[in-house]
């Protein structure tokens, strides 16, 4: 009955109230979507795992760059030889 009641007086508005309105409607909307977007966004983020920075740290080890290094030419030499 009250929509009903609204949108009768909206009819009766002028063309440029009407797009006002819309305008207003439409602004909401996506002010609502973000906010439900942010709260989403950063639980998500709070849930996640933190991550493993000693696989970062191991990489930059001495150790483990010479044996990268000697992985990558073994597979380089096997894929020339063939």
């Amino acid at each position: 009955m009250v929509v009903r009641r609204t949108l009768n007086k909206l009819r009766t508005r002028s063309r440029e109230d009407r797009m006002a309105i819309a305008g207003w409607i439409a602004i909401v909307v996506v002010v609502v979507l973000f906010i439900g977007w942010v709260v989403y966004f950063f639980q998500s983020i709070t849930q996640a795992p933190a991550p493993d920075f000693q696989s970062a740290v191991n990489s930059l080890n001495p150790n483990g760059l010479s044996q990268a290094y000697a992985s990558s030419t073994q597979y380089l030499t096997s894929t020339q030889s063939q």
